[in-house]
């Protein structure tokens, strides 16, 4: 493989593991997004649970909105469990993908030493072949 080659394919790879670094940093954002929205709904199903602890009389329009909001934050909870599932699906994904371009990149790397050195060795036998005799006396 020639050194114009390697060096093409050492810069495909690092492309590639620059948007897998991407990709990586957009899962673990997704799973903070997803851990925020869990803390809010914590807060507001706390908030809830102790207006009623307090014994506060309510009207029955706002006990019907409260247990509304109640059945809602359990479908809010179960959609942030699923995308946090597949958030930390994605990223497990990601980082795996990610160490086997890095591997493929230190390959690479390598085979581009290893072609550097055999081109260097290639042009100093030209240069050795190339080089005039020098007439020998006798």
């Amino acid at each position: 493989m020639t050194p114009r080659a390697v060096a093409r394919l050492a810069l495909l790879a690092e492309t590639a593991e620059l948007r897998l670094r991407d990709e990586v940093r957009r899962h673990s954002a997704a799973l903070d997004t997803a851990a925020q929205q869990r803390q809010v709904l914590a807060i507001y199903r706390s908030r809830l649970g102790q207006s009623w602890r307090e014994g506060a009389v309510v009207d029955a329009g706002l006990a019907r909105r409260a247990v509304h909001f109640a059945v809602a934050t359990q479908a809010a909870e179960t959609q942030v469990d699923q995308f946090e599932q597949q958030a930390r699906q994605q990223l497990e994904l990601a980082v795996q993908r990610l160490a086997q371009a890095q591997l493929h990149s230190r390959n690479l790397a390598g085979v581009q030493k290893k072609t550097a050195a055999q081109a260097a060795a290639t042009a100093e036998q030209k240069l050795e072949a190339a080089r005039p005799v020098p007439p020998q006396r006798g």
